[in-house]
């Protein structure tokens, strides 16, 4: 059995009273109809669609992310990191491996972040606990 999607969408009416009336003089139903129709469409068009199409080759495509976000993200990474290599630096011996862990946790992130935003605090940051490890 054929897996079904419904589509909802308006057309001219105009458009539609044809689809109708030439449906019901060739004893048709309009989903068939309709299906046929879309299947043409699509193999006709489907190589212009294509995203290669619109990308130069050996490009990079644009990412768009919302601003605010990554700077909330960036805001967060940078209070948890500092306050993690605050708590190591000031940590007796026998209690930095707990603390440590806490800056292994952080520091994927951190990177990430630091190579996405070039942000020159991160990046201290970044460094200030490769120098404690």
């Amino acid at each position: 059995m054929i897996s079904r999607k419904s589509k909802l969408f308006r057309i001219n009416r105009g458009l539609a009273a044809d689809f109708e009336k030439t449906c019901t003089l060739l004893g048709m139903e309009q989903t068939e109809a309709a299906e046929q129709a879309i299947h043409d469409w699509v193999k006709k068009n489907v190589n212009q669609a294509s995203l290669e199409t619109f990308i130069k080759p050996d490009s990079r495509p644009i990412v768009f992310q919302n601003v605010t976000l990554i700077k909330t993200q960036l805001n967060i990474v940078k209070a948890e990191f500092r306050q993690a290599l605050e708590n190591f630096e000031r940590a007796p011996q026998e209690t930095k491996l707990s603390f440590l862990k806490e800056i292994g946790k952080i520091l994927p992130t951190a990177v990430s972040l630091a190579r996405e935003t070039r942000d020159p605090e991160l990046e201290t940051l970044i460094r200030k606990a490769e120098e404690s490890i």
